[in-house]
């Protein structure tokens, strides 16, 4: 073995020829005894509370709303102008339920059909001349438009970033894309049945924010990355139906877009002839808990996919590495493919913190503000143990077990 090579995971050499012992989970199944057993209903409640507030606090200003509308329409004249028939469309989570209030848009441009044939006969050697046409233009009038800092980033699709000069809005525009179209959709109907998703959601975005300390685009969980992960989970525990999954009859109904069938069910009663929600009065506090332990110690994530368009679980077929999150349309694309291995070991540390700090019933805190506060910041507050560090030397020394459940059984929580 090479000594210069060092795990990409964890930065050492032993197992440089087989798994990181952090990317299996067997191992992390270890620290189950660790969590605290919640029993104390009223704190649950309390925990329940502090959600909810945390998304009021981030529900978008309707100001903020009509300034958005405005520069929307704004810019949707000038590219008729320059394209006739061309539209904009909204999408991600500017409309689909997980808005933050953040100043923030997602657009998308759609050509007519004419324009888009005419266009595709010069595109670039990767595809991508239109929208590197579309970059250009937006350039040459910014004064116009009243836009700066203009940039063009290919992502897995490439997309025009740049800010209004007016409030600072935050703009990220792509070129028509059904899928996300489709996507957006979706994950708001799915907002329907589970309205707790939306809070779920921004608890766990919030969270993502607080502790890793990375640029966005470096963390690579994005509002629907997040949001996929916690439809499965509601979905394998029964809260939520697979819209995918919920027809009459033999056939699944097809609506084509970008060579995938784009289809799932808006027929609400349909979908309730098929699925009943649980009803079991559960908390936030314990959805929340149970997702956390849920993807930290149940879901095999070395042999399944999180896949939402189908109840039942879909294996892998070449071995991944740590969290592998398949588009509900586009099988084929795994939208976590690209996250750097530190981001997913920062991650499931991060899922454990909080998983211990969210679990621990400390009794109310003097200082209601700065507990409600803290929620959001476990990884700064919980330094009861490193999960990371316990797995590698449990993986050198397994004798250190015991002296680990000797030492968690003496925490004070």
């Amino acid at each position: 073995m090479n000594s210069s090579k060092t795990c990409e995971f964890c930065e050492e050499p032993e197992h440089i020829e087989r798994p990181c012992p952090l990317q299996l989970v067997k191992n992390w199944r270890k620290l189950q005894v660790t969590v605290p057993k919640l029993s104390n209903y009223l704190y649950l409640i309390e925990l329940s509370n502090a959600f909810e507030r945390l998304v009021e606090s981030n529900t978008p200003d309707p100001q903020l709303s009509e300034r958005h509308q405005s520069f929307i329409n704004r810019l949707e004249e000038f590219f008729q102008t320059q394209f006739p028939g061309s539209k904009l469309e909204t999408y991600g989570s500017c409309i689909n339920g997980f808005s933050t209030g953040a100043n923030c848009l997602d657009l998308s441009l759609t050509f007519s059909t004419e324009i888009k044939e005419t266009s595709l006969d010069a595109s670039h050697e990767r595809g991508t001349g239109m929208i590197e046409s579309v970059s250009k233009l937006l350039t040459n009038n910014e004064t116009v438009l009243e836009i700066q800092d203009i940039k063009l980033i290919y992502e897995k699709i490439p997309v025009i970033i740049f800010v209004s000069n007016k409030d600072g809005l935050y703009v990220n525009l792509s070129l028509s894309d059904p899928l996300r179209s489709a996507s957006t959709r979706l994950v708001k109907e799915y907002n329907y049945y589970a309205p707790q998703l939306r809070t779920l959601n921004i608890v766990f975005l919030t969270i993502i924010k607080n502790c890793l300390n990375l640029h966005s685009r470096e963390r690579g969980f994005s509002s629907f990355t997040s949001s996929l992960m916690l439809i499965y989970y509601l979905q394998q525990k029964g809260y939520l139906p697979c819209l995918q999954e919920a027809y009459e009859g033999d056939t699944k109904p097809e609506i084509i877009g970008n060579n995938c069938n784009v289809w799932f069910q808006t027929d609400r009663d349909v979908v309730a002839k098929i699925w009943r929600p649980p009803n079991d009065n559960i908390t936030l506090a314990e959805l929340w808990i149970n997702f956390l332990k849920f993807y930290l110690f149940e879901f095999d994530r070395n042999k399944y996919h999180v896949n939402i368009s189908s109840l039942k679980p879909t294996e892998h077929t070449e071995p991944i590495k740590y969290l592998s999150i398949i588009d509900p349309f586009l099988k084929s694309r795994n939208l976590t493919a690209t996250i750097k291995p530190k981001v997913f070991k920062m991650l499931f540390k991060l899922l454990y913190d909080t998983l211990i700090y969210h679990s621990t019933d400390r009794g109310m805190s003097p200082n209601y503000v700065t507990w409600t506060e803290s929620l959001f910041f476990p990884a700064a507050y919980e330094k009861h143990l490193d999960p990371i560090l316990y797995i590698l030397l449990d993986e050198k020394n397994p004798s250190l077990r015991g002296y680990f459940n000797f030492y968690t059984s003496r925490l004070d929580y």
